[in-house]
């Protein structure tokens, strides 16, 4: 912030609420990707949570594991 202040010194008036620099894995309709991948057996795919995902990824990871169990 401080560099974008001195490229733009309007932006010192500017109050901010939250700061993020990265991307997050969400998808437009928030429905997350779960399954087998088509190109490598025995490769499962879990994706698109956004950030709920942290929360979701275990019983995700648990419902994989029995799936692929006989």
């Amino acid at each position: 912030m401080a560099a974008a202040h001195r490229t733009f010194p309007i932006f010192s008036r500017l109050e901010d609420a939250a700061h993020w620099a990265g991307s997050l894995d969400g998808l437009t309709d928030a429905s997350p990707i779960i399954g087998p991948s088509c190109r490598s057996p025995g490769l499962y795919m879990n994706g698109g949570w956004g950030t709920g995902g942290f929360k979701a990824d275990p019983g995700a990871g648990h419902g994989l594991r029995s799936h692929d169990r006989p």
